[in-house]
């Protein structure tokens, strides 16, 4: 069994790793070409039929 000290640890490690990634990921975004919202939301229903009808 932990003690607190070690929980307090751990929980330290795990904010700045959850801090780190949400950085990480902000930065990603500003390079992203991708739209703020998804377009081919009919597209990729008509892929989804075609492909129920196809499997059966």
């Amino acid at each position: 069994m932990k003690t607190i000290l070690e929980i307090e640890i751990d929980l330290e490690f795990y904010r700045k790793e959850y801090e780190r990634l949400v950085v990480e990921l902000e930065k990603a975004k500003e390079k992203s070409n991708l739209p703020e919202n998804p377009s081919g939301k009919a597209e990729l229903n008509d892929l989804l039929i075609r492909l129920r009808i196809k499997l059966g």
